[in-house]
């Protein structure tokens, strides 16, 4: 019984360790003096796991890489913020949508553990594919609670003090912008 358990708090140990291979938290981000971890935590106020992004780009470019449209089109969560409306893909298979040069630039890059740009998002490629956690906040609560006739009528100033303290909450890896098709 000792040797089972001992079995099993190693694999669990060793399991930890695979989890953080591709961005571990003691990586130092290009440019940057401290490590990953602090990185996270001071620049970004820890909205996302390194390792959950690196992830989540492998799993974009297994999509492109099968020229699975509807698999790739699954990771979109929300409407893009910029690209094509989803309707552009109605009907059409992923050789229709994307040329050979796209799916070979997405496949040719490393998925990031940190962000790029002010928006806190990554890219795949040159920037043809970016992604990032959904978030949720104040405006997106009261845009939410305006379905609901007791909140509608209040007045705007009185809706903004009820969501005022709500804090952003990030929800699901969505692919956020699709920067080339054909």
């Amino acid at each position: 019984m000792k040797k089972l358990l001992g079995i099993v708090v190693l694999g669990l140990l060793l399991s930890g360790n695979a989890y953080a291979e591709n961005c571990p938290e003691d990586m130092k981000p290009e440019g940057y003096d401290q490590t990953l971890k602090s990185f996270v935590e001071e620049v970004h106020g820890s909205y996302f796991v390194p390792e959950e992004s690196y992830k989540f780009g492998l799993e974009i470019q297994e999509a492109v890489k099968n020229k699975d449209l509807k698999k790739l089109l699954s990771l979109i969560k929300h409407d893009l913020i910029s690209g094509p409306k989803m309707s552009f893909f109605d009907g059409k298979t992923f050789d229709e949508a994307f040329t050979e040069s796209f799916r070979s630039t997405i496949l040719s890059t490393k998925p990031g553990c940190v962000p790029i740009g002010v928006d806190k998002g990554f890219i795949l490629g040159n920037g043809q594919i970016w992604y990032d956690r959904v978030d949720y906040n104040m405006f997106d609560l009261r845009e939410d609670l305006k379905k609901y006739k007791w909140f509608s009528e209040l007045p705007n100033i009185e809706q903004i003090k009820a969501v005022r303290d709500f804090e952003t909450i990030y929800g699901p890896w969505s692919i956020t912008r699709i920067t080339q098709t054909k």
